[in-house]
């Protein structure tokens, strides 16, 4: 962001009534769905920015109010108490605040904080015109090194590329459109109305999301539910958005290890457009995230959510001898029980599926040898008949006891031909 000016101005058209520095969780928003709602939010970026060296000046209709703090001793502390000085008649005004009231806050969310004052009031950020009643000016480093990092705080169409506009969020690109490089760390943070929350993702998203559908915040304009974005997206994505296109490209890109892999299915009733998008990738031969694949098959009869893959005579005789195995240790399952298939969801090797009573096992497990294929079936066998969990402290219990009965087995023999 090129600077030529001298302060950082906040602007908008309405007076600002001075009860709104001087009065606490007093909130008159000219908007029907403002971000903030508190009424602390003006007076924490005040405090804040005067504990960071920052200078502050208000300017209301042809009146300037400059800020600066006295020392009070109150009860043996020094306290630095915040005045506002009235330019034209030389009176202070003692606000109810010391300079470190948000002893918490950065001077970013400062910054934040009278932004979103002026989008919630329909002003503007360093561009102050006639018409505007309201001016508050900042001038510091720490504030102007916010504003050098603006992309990290506020959605930057200059910098993000807006590829969906949906009803409960945009979604970007994270590509620097005149870079052409990642905006390192942008992409694990969560913009709300154009924000930063302060809420990151736990893993690092394919996409930059701001959400636009009403959402819970704190006093900091953090998002107190975590769940809640993630709902909104998955909401967005799996119901309400209608471009195959963008579908395709979404699903593709949500890799294992990103945000986009760990969604959840909610339940909600699929697009067609989502289950084309799908489809198209599968016949493609493209691996989709388990979220999508897990929608994706309910809506298909089981005989064709997995294609049946063929066995070579050598892969046959693997699975015989294996099978020959299991039943030696009293584990048994038929041949007719076990349906070998060309892939998995999420490139699992094996799948127990209780209503059809069939383990299905991936045709990669094969590639890796006897011992593995063994290994893969005895899991399913095991989530057949004790309906086991997945890495359970139950199965892992079961797996010890076996095991240690094995080795027992195994020194009697020893000893008894030693």
């Amino acid at each position: 962001m090129t600077i030529n000016r001298e302060y950082i101005t906040f602007s908008n058209h309405e007076p600002l009534d001075l009860r709104m520095l001087t009065t606490f969780g007093l909130s008159v928003k000219n908007s029907t769905s403002p971000i903030g709602m508190f009424g602390t939010g003006l007076k924490y970026a005040i405090a804040v920015l005067l504990r960071n060296n920052c200078e502050v000046k208000l300017k209301i209709d042809d009146t300037y109010y400059t800020f600066h703090t006295q020392k009070h001793n109150i009860r043996n502390t020094e306290s630095s108490v915040i005045y506002m000085h009235n330019t034209k008649d030389g009176t202070d005004i003692q606000l109810p605040m010391t300079d470190n009231f948000g002893r918490n806050w950065k001077v970013w969310q400062a910054i934040r904080e009278l932004y979103s004052n002026c989008l919630d009031e329909g002003g503007r950020m360093n561009d102050v015109i006639e018409q505007d009643r309201t001016v508050i000016y900042v001038k510091g480093e720490e504030a102007e090194k916010v504003l050098s990092e603006f992309h990290y705080y506020f959605i930057d169409p200059t910098r993000m590329k807006l590829v969906y506009s949906g009803q409960r969020v945009d979604i970007y690109e994270r590509f620097e459109m005149n870079l052409g490089n990642l905006i390192d760390g942008v992409n694990t943070r969560v913009f709300y109305r154009g924000i930063y929350t302060g809420n990151d993702w736990e893993r690092s998203a394919s996409f930059i999301y701001n959400f636009k559908t009403n959402m819970t915040l704190t006093e900091d304009r953090s998002i107190l539910h975590a769940f809640e974005p993630k709902n909104a997206l998955i909401d967005e994505i799996l119901s309400t958005c209608y471009d195959e296109e963008f579908l395709m490209r979404y699903i593709n890109n949500a890799f294992r290890d990103s945000m986009e892999g760990s969604l959840t299915y909610n339940r909600l009733q699929p697009s067609s457009a989502f289950i084309n998008a799908c489809k198209t990738l599968l016949q493609k031969d493209q691996i989709i995230p388990s979220w999508a694949m897990g929608i994706y098959e309910q809506t298909l009869p089981m005989i064709e959510r997995y294609k049946t893959a063929h066995l070579s005579t050598f892969d046959e005789a693997m699975l015989t001898r294996v099978i020959k195995v299991l039943a030696h240790h009293d584990e048994y399952v038929s041949r007719d029980q076990i349906r070998v298939v060309r892939s998995l969801r999420d490139n699992v090797m094996g799948m127990y599926i209780k209503k059809d009573d069939t383990i299905l096992i991936n045709r990669e497990v094969f590639n890796r040898g006897e011992v593995i294929l063994l290994g893969t079936i005895y899991e399913e066998l095991l989530h057949k008949r004790h309906d086991f969990e997945d890495e359970s402290r139950t199965m892992q219990n079961y797996l010890v006891d076996k095991v240690a009965s094995l080795l027992t087995r195994v020194y009697n023999m020893e000893k008894d031909n030693g």
